[in-house]
This record gives C-alpha cells, structure tokens and sequence, in this order.
C-alpha cells in the first residue's frame, strides 16, 4: 500500500517475479465501480516514487498500460489494455507535479520554456541558467533574512541551506526541481532545533517580492535591494532560446505556479538601478588585510587619508588579484557599494594602486 484515503488508492500487487502499481482514476458511485491504470513496476521504480524522484504521473508513463473495472468488493468487471499514454482522459491523471504525498513536493521547481526547448535540443548554457540561478537565488533570500553577506564559498552550516539537492529533470521545456535538504524541515528548521524554518520565513518573504512584481500598480514601493536581486536570478534573459521561466513548490506562494516575463526582468531591472542609484559608489585604497578563504572577505587597512578599517566581501572573480594583494602586501583601488546594513563594502572592482 502507498496511498490510502478512504481505501487503497495507490498500490503494488504481485503475481511471481511479476510487479504491477495501481492508481485509481476514476469511481462510479452509481455502479459501485471504481477504474485503476495499471503499469509493470520494479522495486526501483517503487523507490523514486517514494523518494520524490519520480512524479505519480511519472510512474504510470509507460509503454504498456491497462485499464481495469473493479467492484468495491474487490471483484474485476473488465480489463483491458491502452492503446498508448494519449488515450488516457486528462481529468483521470493525476497532476503533472503530484507526489506521492505532499511532503514529497519539492521545495522549489524552476522550468524554463520557449518553442526551441525540447528534448534532445536543450542548449548546456540552458541547463546551467536551470541549476545555477535558483540555488543562487534560495541563496540570496537566506542571506536576506540572517542580515549577512556570504561571498564565494561560506560556511558548511550555511552552505547546505541552498545547496539543494537535485530532485528531479524533466523535459517540458526544461525543468530542475530542488528538494529540502535530508537534515531540515519546511516548517521547523533544522532537524532536533527549535524555531521557525528559515525556509518557511524565505516564502514569506519571496512572496512579498512576488506580490510587487506581478501587482499592477508601479507606484507600490520597490522591495529592498536582497529581494530585487532574488528576483533577478530568477527572471527569463532578455534574449535567446529562454521565453519565460516557472516557479512551483513550498517556496512558492498558495502552490500557485508563477509565470516570469521578460517584462518582469525589465521591471525588476529598472528597480535594481534606482535602488542602487541610492546607494552610491565607494572608490578606495587600502591593503588587504584578515583575508578569509573560505568566507570570501577580508579587511581593508592602511587606507588613504588614515580612514577608518573596512569590512570587505568578494565574489569568486576577484579571489586571484585580491589573494595576490594579501600575499605580496601590494596595496589595491577598490570599487564597491555598502550593503544594506551600511557595515560591508560590497567589492565590485579591484585594480593594484601605485603612487603617480
């Protein structure tokens, strides 16, 4: 039995060697008959469908399928087998997206579609745009909700909050599913940790940038920069094979499936500029000091005009010129914005300094 509500729904059944799953798609309350798909199952398609690998409708995808009427006293009425996957009545599938039992549902699924994309022909640019851009995204919006700034490669404990593991491919256009990590909760954080679940306060606040995003009054005031650059990661480019991208799981709003345009990217764009017109350029001259491989920051000292030190983070570009720098005590221009806590200098640019 692997799902039951009022009676098996969803089943195994065995005859020898021989394995078969049932779904039940349909009940005649009139005649007392209830109809089940039928397909050829193995213990490890039975695996992935208790895991999350595989979707319901995933499962009974198959090039044979039967159909059988059976009474509610267990007795068959009639069986017969599907010309083909086509011929089943949509209303007697389940849903393209449906689990085995909702705490299966992935935390976050990221389609991309456009009339290019099909099986066979996705581009690998495509398939990385599907991986990188969503994780980066949980990323940001974990980073938004603890105030920090996680440059490059961060901590065990933080990483594995957004290194999500792969749930799932599917082909329609190009879909990635991410699953909440084995040792954490939707709802209550870490697995054996008091408190609310970092990822149930990340919906909460994905779905105040969605609610911006999609709301028809463009007077409403912007979210602040963590959000617009969540948005950003997960938005269509503005040119290629990509039309718009999908956004379905427990991170998302009332499981609702969100469409993005790339006039949402000309919206959220517009937004990121004016946002970041209020929080001008730093240019400034120092030696790199405390540098922190792992955490991608470091202090910036011995600055011009005897200012003040200054925290710095850097994204992965920058680790070369910037360790070079640490190494050789060679003092370095750098170009950045604060963040949002006014405390990090974001570094946008690096060049060596030398006295003209």
């Amino acid at each position: 039995m692997l799902y039951d509500f009022d009676g098996p729904r969803i089943f195994t059944t065995s005859a020898g060697s021989l394995l078969r799953l049932w779904y039940e798609s349909g009940e005649d309350p009139r005649s007392g008959t209830l109809r089940y798909l039928v397909v050829p199952a193995n213990r490890r398609l039975i695996a992935d469908l208790k895991s999350g690998v595989k979707t319901v409708r995933g499962a009974l995808q198959q090039p044979w399928i039967w159909a059988v009427d059976r009474s509610t006293d267990g007795r068959v009425m009639a069986a017969w087998v599907l010309d083909g996957f086509g011929q089943i009545p949509k209303t007697a599938l389940p849903e393209s997206d449906a689990m085995l039992s909702p705490n299966l549902a992935p935390l976050l699924a990221y389609r991309l579609t456009g009339p290019e994309l099909c099986e066979g022909r996705i581009p690998a640019s495509v398939v990385v745009r599907a991986v990188t851009r969503p994780t980066a995204a949980v990323k940001r919006l974990l980073e938004a909700l603890s105030n920090t700034v996680a440059q490059g490669r961060p901590e065990n404990s933080f990483r594995n909050l957004y290194d999500l593991p792969t749930q799932r491919f599917a082909f329609n256009s190009f879909e990635v599913t991410f699953a909440i990590p084995p040792d954490a909760d939707f709802e209550f954080g870490a697995v054996g940790e008091p408190g609310a679940s970092v990822y149930r306060q990340g919906a909460e606040r994905l779905d105040e940038a969605i609610a911006w995003l999609k709301g028809g009054d463009n007077k409403s005031a912007d979210p602040d920069l963590a959000l617009l650059e969540v948005l950003d990661d997960l938005v269509p480019p503005a040119h290629g094979d990509v039309l718009t991208a999908e956004l379905r799981g427990r991170l998302v709003p009332n499981h609702q499936v969100v469409e993005l345009t790339r006039g949402d990217r000309k919206k959220v764009k517009q937004a990121i500029s004016r946002t970041k017109k209020r929080r001008e350029l730093v240019l400034t001259v120092g030696l790199v000091r405390e540098f922190d491989k792992d955490k991608f920051t470091f202090i910036l000292r011995a600055r011009i005009a005897n200012e003040p030190d200054l925290s710095c983070a850097f994204g992965e570009e920058f680790y070369d010129d910037l360790y070079d720098a640490f190494d050789t005590d060679q003092k370095v221009q750098i170009q950045g914005r604060m963040s949002a806590t006014g405390k990090v200098l974001e570094v946008v640019a690096v060049e060596p300094w030398t006295l003209t």
